[in-house]
């Protein structure tokens, strides 16, 4: 509210500090060099959750959370750092080494997404990306990793991936691998592998016109030879226990009666007595 900027950011808080507020701060701008006031201010509050709206006088004034600009380093002209404890090659926003002095050759280029503007353009992907990465990391609460993380994921493919944006020269990095081609081209491989190991039998051409026998006496198919050499060995195997009782049986029981008539055996005893006196 351009009204207050004929306060001071003290009176400032003063004046709204039993609304939770613990710190007021104007936003500066950079014109011509020297840094002028805007309408906008920074509050801080004591809670983690910010109102909706914060009453000044007799103005009730919308809140909204406020998304910092990206940070780069004014040293490298990348993104994520600053210039105190860079320890890369120095480069000018027109994407070449530093020339104090002279002004940048054309054509210029972006270190960051090799496209034809200077680092500072706002129109850079990798910038948009830096903001989005600032707008997860407050709106959700993250770390900067964690949000970069995020917008990553996010983010539709492009010509050019941020991590190849984000790549200072010189450094030289493998390819991205694109998952999915490589799953689709892992699973035949892998299919025939498990039929392989699992199904040998079936990788055998010769194996698979070969008809079955059906065996006569079962009805079914199968091997006839082992059918006809189990049921030859099995009837063997009856015989010899039948003949083996029949053995056995012959000793045991009442004695068998005499089939021949009494006058037959009378006339033989007579006989066998005639020929022992005669011997005599």
């Amino acid at each position: 509210m351009k009204d207050l900027l004929n306060c001071t950011e003290q009176e400032i808080l003063d004046e709204i500090k039993d609304q939770g507020i613990i710190e007021v701060k104007r936003i500066k701008t950079k014109r011509d060099g020297a840094l002028i006031d805007t309408a906008n201010h920074i509050l801080t509050f004591n809670s983690p959750k910010c109102p909706n709206k914060v009453k000044i006088a007799f103005y009730n004034l919308k809140v909204r959370p406020y998304i910092p600009s990206p940070l780069r380093c004014f040293r490298c002209q990348l993104f994520g750092h600053t210039a105190i404890r860079c320890t890369k090659e120095q480069i000018c926003v027109c994407g070449k080494s530093i020339h104090t002095g002279k002004p940048c050759e054309t054509p210029i280029t972006c270190i960051n997404c090799e496209g034809q503007h200077a680092v500072t353009s706002k129109e850079c992907p990798v910038y948009k990306q830096e903001t989005a990465i600032q707008e997860i990391k407050v709106k959700e609460n993250l770390t900067y990793y964690e949000a970069k993380k995020k917008v990553i994921i996010i983010t539709p493919k492009a010509n050019i991936s941020y991590a190849k944006a984000s790549t200072p020269r010189g450094f030289s990095s493998s390819p991205s691998i694109n998952t999915q081609e490589l799953v689709k081209e892992l699973i035949p491989v892998l299919v025939n592998a498990l039929k392989d190991i699992l199904m040998p039998n079936l990788s055998l051409p010769s194996y698979q016109n070969i008809p079955l026998p059906i065996s006569p006496k079962r009805g079914r198919h199968g091997s006839s030879d082992l059918d006809t050499l189990t049921s030859e060995s099995t009837s063997q195997l009856n015989i010899e226990v039948v003949k083996r009782k029949k053995k056995t049986n012959r000793g045991r029981g009442r004695p068998r009666k005499s089939t021949q008539d009494p006058a037959q055996d009378d006339s033989s005893s007579k006989g066998d007595d005639e020929m022992q006196n005669a011997t005599q």
